[in-house]
């Protein structure tokens, strides 16, 4: 009566993810990560964990936490380098889509970049002005398009993708797009991140103007000057327990649908998870990585004490 074991005991055996957690739960991830390898022999293979503290490029979800811009220079090193000791590559998520030329200044920003190129790491972005920046200036960061790209393109058709493709080291599958799967055949997929778990709705109307106030909200908060734009009182999807009183699903994939994703020949899954509940966020990183009948199960309770306990710790 044991578990599956090795390879057996995964969702799948050939592919990579990108998961969440950077300077807010990588020990915890960490300490997951480690209880899988030790009870089913399996290491799930993780490529890319992103994250930021608040810094004036910051952008993707807005996180307002007591500590969270309380990281010094020396933490942030601590915190790259511990990502790097497993074999991980930190992802810094410089994603605001409205900088300037003039933030291009900021010296905190600049020394982030420094202590990625130092150590070979990367950057997610949703600006040309910072994409054209660190290309000229820091060679050794990877450069990511962030999803946001996607959502303020009218037409999103495979040349589009391939534009992305051609000009950044990895780009993201709109997620209403893993639906069409003509469009899947068509575009590049030895550098396509799918996202697995977005929450939001099908053809969101609001997604684009979203963006744009998550990125105020994010250079405000940078300046000591954070003024909340209650976007979300327009949103009918987030949090989710809006989605109580709709039979309407979110664009979260089944299984089957990133079995069919898979099978197109995509190897490198995204998943978000930055301001959900941890038990949310674990709940998905699990049944996305894991086998689902025997592993999933078992797993998640053991992994539901650990959170309660990393919970009680931040409330100390």
């Amino acid at each position: 009566m044991l578990l599956p074991s090795g390879s057996s005991a995964s969702l799948f055996s050939d592919v990579n993810y990108s998961i969440p957690g950077a300077f807010l739960f990588s020990d915890l991830l960490f300490k997951c990560l480690d209880i899988i390898e030790n009870k089913v022999d399996y290491a799930i293979p993780i490529k890319f964990m992103y994250g930021s503290p608040n810094f004036l490029w910051s952008g993707g979800r807005l996180i307002i936490k007591n500590n969270f811009s309380l990281y010094n220079d020396e933490d942030i090193e601590k915190e790259i380098i511990s990502i790097k000791n497993r074999n991980i590559t930190p992802l810094i998520t410089f994603s605001n889509s409205k900088i300037t030329e003039d933030d291009l200044k900021d010296s905190r920003c600049n020394y982030v970049l420094s202590l990625l190129n130092s150590m070979n790491c990367g950057v997610i972005i949703a600006s040309d002005i910072l994409r054209k920046y660190i290309a000229e200036n820091f060679s050794n960061i990877s450069i990511h398009a962030s999803v946001i790209f996607d959502s303020f393109e009218e037409k999103r058709d495979s040349l589009f993708y391939k534009k992305l493709s051609d000009i950044y080291d990895y780009y993201v599958v709109h997620p209403d797009d893993n639906f069409n799967n003509l469009l899947l055949d068509s575009i590049p997929k030895n550098n396509a991140e799918i996202l697995l778990n977005e929450k939001c709705h099908y053809a969101c109307k609001i997604r684009k103007n979203h963006y744009l106030s998550i990125s105020n909200e994010q250079k405000m908060l940078a300046c000591g000057k954070y003024k909340s734009e209650n976007f979300l009182r327009a949103c009918s999807s987030i949090p989710i327990n809006k989605q109580a009183k709709t039979k309407e699903r979110n664009i979260s994939l089944t299984i089957q649908e990133l079995k069919d994703i898979r099978n197109k020949g995509f190897t490198l899954f995204k998943l978000q998870g930055r301001t959900d509940d941890l038990s949310l966020f674990f709940f998905d990183f699990l049944r996305y990585t894991l086998e689902n009948n025997l592993v999933f199960p078992t797993i998640y309770p053991i992994i539901l004490h650990y959170i309660e306990e990393f919970k009680k710790r931040l409330k100390c």
